[in-house]
């Protein structure tokens, strides 16, 4: 099992809701992981987040608190992983089994 969290600037931050945070046009859009199929990490920042009903979304990273992502940090069987934000070219979430 997974437990996702992401390290912001250099700073590890779990928010209580498990969202994932990106800039969609002006404004900060926040989305539940549950409700998320993909993530698609393009250049620039740029960022295509795909919702379990089909819907897409398009949007930025941002290097403020904000919606800024330096990489994912979680935990698995194994111990705990990080892997870097340049080093994902997209997350596609499945179903987990409970520990």
């Amino acid at each position: 099992m997974i437990r996702v969290a992401q390290l912001v600037n250099g700073q590890l931050v779990a928010w209580p809701d498990d969202d994932f945070r990106f800039i969609r046009g002006e404004a900060l859009a926040t989305v539940k992981f549950t409700d998320l199929q993909r993530l698609e990490f393009e250049s620039q920042g740029s960022v295509t987040v795909t919702f379990k009903n089909g819907n897409r979304a398009a949007g930025k990273l941002s290097d403020s608190n904000d919606a800024g992502v330096k990489g994912w940090t979680g935990e698995t069987d194994s111990g705990l992983v990080f892997v870097s934000q340049e080093s994902v070219r997209a997350i596609t979430f499945g179903s987990t089994a409970a520990k």
